[in-house]
Parts: structure tokens; C-alpha cells; sequence
């Protein structure tokens, strides 16, 4: 008589293995640093240690080459393709200058924390995008440009002692100033779209342009103090059905295109 054996089977667990989200090259020739992407979606962070100096981590993103930098006068973050992130801070105050570029994707930059004695470039393509500049002293221009998609970029809690001037392009965008001190220039346009522009318990020292383009665009101004005199300030409504709402607002302005 045949005995039949019975066999057991058994699955074995593997090792846990966290895959990084792409590569981040770091590349300085002298006081320049590039920091480059691929196409995956990248997570880095940079912390100034110093006047010219600086780290940089990946958030499960790998980093290829240099960590610790010194001898810094200008970075450029250039994340290419992908959901990419990057937060820069600064509670050592930066001196150099910082160019963040990114191409098609949902990226987010943030920009504060500390203090930025250089200027600042952020330029955007394609993508739902987020700019935070927040609780900072920003004491050179900062300049910053959205591609299509619904963007939206915030300046909160800082204090601007040069010019500031936001461009976004086509997609409903939303622009958020709120708790700011600005010394110089502040020019704002938004392009194609619904777009909204609020301002909350700012001081604009000098004239300031806000120009929302064509679509049923909002303005939303709540405590929010103008210059008096020549020039004023200008708000500008396009084309489309625009409306505005002021609460506590002060000094010279013009407002042109909004409805009623």
C-alpha cells in the first residue's frame, strides 16, 4: 500500500527595501552649485549653515555628489521632470543668490524660514504648482513666474525690503499675501482665468501694481495699508465679470474694471 506524503508550502517575507524617488545630482564649479533632477519625482532640502554655505538632504530621494557646501554665491535647483519638492531655509542668514527652476509637473518650492540677503528666481513650467515665501526677511528682489495649471503662491509672515513681482500664467491661480511688510515695488499679474488676489494685513510702502487679466477674477483686500500720494497704487480688473471686497483698506489707490 502507496503513502502518500504531503508537502507544505510556505511564502518567506523578503526585506523591506524603500525605493528613493529618483536622483538629485549636486554639481559647484567654484562658488556656483546646481542642484539637477530627473524624471522621477525628486524631494530635496537645503539648509544654510552659513553665510555662503550649505546642506543639502534628500527626502527619499537620493543625492549624488557633495552634501556640504561652502564657498556659495548663487544655487540653482533644476528638478526637471516629476512632482518635485524643495523647501530652502535660512535661520543662518544666506547670502547667495537662488534660481529654482522645474519643468512639467506638480512641484512645490518653499523658500523661508530665516533670512536671504541674495536675490531670488523661481521660474515654473506646466503643472498645479505651490510657492511658499514665508517668516523670512526676503532683502534682495524675488521674482517669481508660474506656467499653465491652477497655481498658488503665498507670502506670509515676512518682510520684503527690494521688489517683488509674481507672474502666473493660464489655470485658476490663487495669490495669497498676508502679515507682509513691503519697502519696495510689489507687481502682480495673473493671466487667463478665475483667478484670486488676496491681500491680509499688509503695508505697502511705495506703488504697487495688481493686474488680474482676463476671467471672472476676485480681489479679497482686508486691512491693508496704501502710500498717499502720487503714485498710487493700482488695482485692475480685465476682461470678464471681476469683483472686489476692501475691509479696512488705507491710502491713495486706483481700481479700475471690477463690477459693480
Amino acid at each position: 500500500m502507496a503513502v502518500s506524503q504531503r508537502t507544505s508550502l510556505y511564502v518567506e517575507r523578503l526585506e523591506e527595501r524603500c525605493q528613493p524617488a529618483g536622483t538629485v545630482t549636486v554639481l559647484q564649479s567654484g562658488s556656483i552649485v546646481r542642484l539637477v533632477g530627473d524624471a522621477a519625482n525628486n524631494d530635496v532640502a537645503l539648509t544654510a549653515t552659513g553665510a555662503n554655505a550649505l546642506t543639502v538632504t534628500g527626502i527619499a530621494t537620493t543625492i549624488s555628489g557633495p552634501t556640504t557646501l561652502a564657498g556659495v554665491t548663487r544655487v540653482y535647483l533644476e528638478l526637471a521632470d516629476g512632482n518635485d519638492s524643495a523647501a530652502v531655509t535660512a535661520t543662518v542668514p544666506f547670502d547667495g543668490q537662488i534660481i529654482a527652476r522645474a519643468s512639467s509637473g506638480n512641484d512645490t518650492f518653499s523658500i523661508g524660514n530665516g533670512q536671504y540677503n541674495g536675490s531670488i528666481v523661481i521660474l515654473e513650467e506646466h503643472g498645479d504648482d505651490v510657492v511658499s515665501l514665508a517668516a523670512a526677511g526676503y532683502n534682495e528682489a524675488v521674482i517669481v513666474r508660474t506656467g499653465s495649471g491652477q497655481d498658488s503662491v503665498s507670502a506670509l509672515n515676512s518682510v520684503w525690503a527690494r521688489r517683488f513681482e509674481i507672474s502666473t500664467s493660464r489655470g485658476a491661480d490663487t495669490v495669497n499675501l498676508s502679515f507682509c511688510n513691503f519697502a519696495d515695488r510689489v507687481v502682480i499679474h495673473t493671466d487667463d482665468d478665475n483667478d484670486l488676489l488676496s491681500l491680509a494685513n499688509c503695508a505697502f510702502a511705495t506703488f504697487s501694481l495688481f493686474d488680474l487679466g482676463t476671467g471672472h477674477d476676485q480681489a479679497v483686500l482686508n486691512t491693508v495699508t496704501f502710500p498717499t500720494g502720487k503714485p498710487r497704487s493700482v488695482l485692475l480688473g480685465g476682461l470678464g465679470v471681476d469683483t472686489i471686497t476692501q475691509t479696512g483698506v488705507t491710502g491713495d489707490r486706483v481700481v479700475r474694471g471690477f463690477y459693480p
